[in-house]
């Protein structure tokens, strides 16, 4: 085997964590294909492959986005954990 790891294949479940990162930092107001491939490491026609359409990749981001912060809140009312910061969240 090389010395070298292969990447995984990108799915939808290996870029939204991706995406999330960056708008989160950067907000959804002015987000384009292009800036959000580039902080998930592909590009546009990727994302469009992935998801079908741009209205389809932010659907799905928005879902995920609730899923994260759901579940940190789950841990947080079962005294689990303590609330995240915005760095723990951004990865």
């Amino acid at each position: 085997m090389s010395p070298r790891s292969k990447k995984p294949p990108m799915s939808k479940d290996s870029l939204l964590p991706l995406l999330m990162g960056h708008v989160l930092t950067h907000g959804l107001g002015q987000a384009s294909l292009r800036p959000l491939a580039k902080a998930a490491g592909t590009s546009d026609r990727m994302l469009i492959y992935h998801f079908g359409t741009k209205e389809q990749l932010v659907t799905d981001l928005l879902s995920h986005i609730a899923q994260v912060y759901a579940a940190m809140l789950e841990a947080v009312i079962a005294g689990q954990e303590r609330p995240a910061t915005r760095a723990a969240l951004l990865g």
